[in-house]
Parts: C-alpha cells; structure tokens; sequence
C-alpha cells in the first residue's frame, strides 16, 4: 500500500463547547460519507457495502473509537476500487485534545494482484475533505491559515503582500502557485479558480494582473517571476535558501498547437500539477503522534485493569490471545504492504514523471455477474489463495465427501466469497472437513 496524499487540518484553542460542537459535526459529516458510499444504517464498527456509484463493486468500511482521559481518536476508513481496478484506501482521523480537534486525513492505493501493471493513480482531494473544511472557516495547517478560493493580485500593495508571502521563510508551510495574465485573461479561462478547487488544502493560489507581473518582477528579478501567461509554482523556503525554489510553465509551453485541444491539455496539466503537489504532501505529512499515544494509552488501561484483577485468570489469558492475533494480523498486513510497494513504486513513479493519461489504460473492475447464484442454489468453492484480509475461490464441483461443518469463524473465507459474488445473502456457509489442502466450501443461496 502507497499513500499518495495527506492532508492535516487544525483548529486554533477552542472552548469545551467549541470542541463539543466542531466533534459532532465531523462525525455527522464522515458518517454521512459512509452512508452515501452505500452502507447501511445503522453503521457498525466493520461492514461492507454495495457502492451506489458502481453497482458491480462491493466496498469495505470500518469505524474505530479510542479515548484516553480528555483525549479522543475517532478513525473512518473505506476501500473501494478504482476504474482501473486498484484498492482505494480513504481513511480519516479525528483527534480531540485538551482544546484542540485535528483531521488527519490519507488517500492510499494498493495493487490487489501480484503482477506488475501499468495503472496510473491520479490522486484528487476526497470531496469529503472539502465538506470537511467548509464546515468551519478557522482550520489551519499548522500555523497557515488554510485558503479557501483565488486571491487575485491587481495593486502595488498586494504585490508587496504576495513578495513578503514568497519569502516567509519558515512562517509559510505550503507550495504557493501563480498565474499570471497574457493579453488580459489567463492561458487558459478560470485555470486558477480550477487549480484552487484541486489543491484545496494543499496550497495557496495567486492570479496576478499584467501590471501586477511587472512589479513583481521589479521585486523579485526576471527569472524568479510570473508573467505573459505563465504559472510557477513556488515550494516552501528550507534551510538557508535566500529564495524559494520554483517551477515555471510558460504559455507558450502550455498551450497546444492546435486550440481545438485546449481542453484536452489544460487537464492535463492539473492532472500532473495536482499529483506533483500532493505527491509532495504525502512524504511531507505524519501523522500526529497523539493518536498513536491514545491507542497505546487505552491498551495500558486495559492491561493495568487486568493486572488489578490478577485472581480473573480467564480473562488474562484472552486479552493475551487478543494481543497475539492483532499482532500476527499487523505483520500479515506488512508483508502484504511490502509486496504491493514493489508494483506501485512504479505505478506511482510513472504518475510523478507527468505520463499522459489515456483513456486506453482505464478499465473498469466488476464481478462477473454473468451467472449469478439463484434462490435455492448451492454452489461449492474451492480456495485458491490468499489476499490481505480475503482468500480467493473458484467455483468447483461437489467434493462428495459429505463432512459439512459450520462456518461461524471463518471470517477471512467469508470476506473472499463476498468479494467474489459480490453479494452475504446466502442461507448457509459450511466447510468440508475431509478436504485436505486450502479448503472447501458449500454455500447455499
């Protein structure tokens, strides 16, 4: 798995109110993502849906709570597949301290085969996560002031204020990317107002006037500027830089020969300037250590609780053996994490060199729902691999040795045969207990 953005909002000092009231509305608001994505109400804390804008996908969703004296880690996460059949991983963080909520926020992709496919990843800011921000006007990234729209540069004085923003040195956190006027209007009409909607979060965008370039270029000297149509971008000042570094794209790099195909180009470019900035956000942001601290709190608590009841022998040795499982599944899920990483570091590596995204690499990931099962149908599925938190069947025909047991626990077997039908409404699950090897399986629909 590759996070291929992060986002971190923060609030300034809040009162108990303020914290209850800003608490209440994220949680109404992720809640709702939840039941829009397709599942069912009421949410529990692990469910799968049936996604209402892809009717052949079936998703996962998951709710977590830990709490910790005054502090709180609210965490939403939901995996679906992309069209062109990459696991889409949107998780969600609240954390509430003392006087303060953060929303640490991840978008991750993940190669659900082994092969080594060439699948472009365009990461785009979670709707939800505007939602989020629109909410409240007072969240900050660290301690910027998170913009909101376009600020527009057409005087002396605030070509003065976006020169002093340039150098702001360690006060200034996030890219700043400006676009500046040929002939009167932008390269492309309203790219700044788009650019603003794509890099909600993630940076600060500037639309400077002719009159205006030309002042800057005064200020900061010709070949640190932005004029006749061109867009820079300009990172964060590190270090002992005199300067920010930046990068420019002229107009007459930008525009295409023929000007039927401006279209076509001017999503292009948001495409490879989106992905460069948040690819950029997602090495540059952690997230907060206080969530970890909360989790590892909680755990001592419940420890220390059993210490306190040492004669409760019983309920030692199940914490114990709680212990062990979540520790045999988090390696698992290493493991699995390490070799995905092998496929889309060069998924990822492709996006970043700015590839042209043609519409012959996407294709759409479905179930194969040419057969489905009937009412009254059994079907038998023999396993054939595992993969993460599923295994994988295929459909055989019956083994005849007649030991069908019941198949309460076999969680990981019912997520495959989900996953592979796309569809829980069977009547009964069981597992032959004569077939040796991976397993088989009897379902009644």
């Amino acid at each position: 798995m590759q996070i291929v953005a992060s986002y971190l909002l923060s609030t300034p000092k809040l009162s108990s109110s303020n914290l209850a009231e800003r608490l209440a509305a994220l949680d109404k608001l992720f809640e709702q993502w939840l039941i829009k994505k397709g599942a069912n109400i009421p949410l529990e804390k692990e469910g799968f849906f049936k996604s209402k804008t892809k009717a052949d996908d079936t998703g996962i969703y998951r709710v977590d709570i830990h709490e910790s004296g005054e502090k709180s880690a609210r965490e939403y996460s939901l995996e679906e597949k992309s069209r062109s059949g990459l696991n889409f991983t949107t998780r969600m963080a609240v954390l509430k301290t003392t006087d303060c909520v953060t929303l640490y926020a991840t978008l991750a992709v993940s190669n659900p085969e082994d092969v080594v496919v060439q699948a472009f990843a365009d990461a785009k800011c979670p709707e939800v996560i505007r939602e989020a921000i629109g909410l409240f006007n007072d969240w900050r990234y660290l301690d910027n002031v998170l913009p909101t729209s376009v600020t527009f540069v057409d005087s002396s004085e605030k070509v003065q204020m976006l020169v002093a923003r340039l150098r702001g040195g360690d006060s200034r956190k996030l890219p700043v990317v400006v676009v500046s006027d040929l002939d009167g209007e932008e390269v492309w009409p309203g790219i700044a107002k788009q650019m603003a909607y794509d890099l909600t979060a993630a940076a600060e965008v500037y639309h400077i006037d002719e009159d205006a370039s030309s002042e800057l270029t005064n200020a900061i000297g010709k070949i640190n500027s932005c004029y006749l149509g061109a867009i820079r971008i300009y990172w964060p000042i590190r270090g002992n830089e005199g300067f920010p570094r930046s990068t420019v794209w002229t107009a007459s790099r930008l525009l295409p020969e023929e000007e039927s195909k401006d279209l076509e180009y001017s999503l292009r470019f948001r495409s490879q300037l989106r992905n460069r900035v948040l690819s950029a956000m997602s090495v540059s942001i952690q997230e907060p250590s206080e969530i970890a601290s909360i989790k590892q709190e909680k755990m001592e608590e419940r420890i220390a609780s059993l210490e306190e009841r040492a004669a409760d022998y019983d309920a030692a040795l199940a914490l114990v053996e709680e212990l062990r499982k979540e520790n045999e599944g988090l390696k698992e899920q290493l493991e699995s994490a390490k070799k995905k990483n092998v496929s889309l570091t060069y998924q990822l590596q492709y996006a970043t060199d700015g590839s042209d995204l043609a519409d012959s690499r996407i294709a759409s990931a479905s179930n194969d729902d040419s057969n489905p099962p009937q009412p009254g149908e059994v079907r038998f599925y023999k396993k054939i691999s595992e993969a993460g938190d599923h295994d994988k069947f295929r459909i055989v025909n019956d083994c005849d040795h007649k030991k069908w047991q019941s198949s309460k626990p076999a969680d990981k077997a019912r997520k495959g045969i989900i996953r592979h039908e796309g569809r829980d409404d069977w009547k009964s699950m069981q597992h032959c207990a004569r077939c040796t090897g991976p397993g088989m399986w009897r379902v009644q629909w």
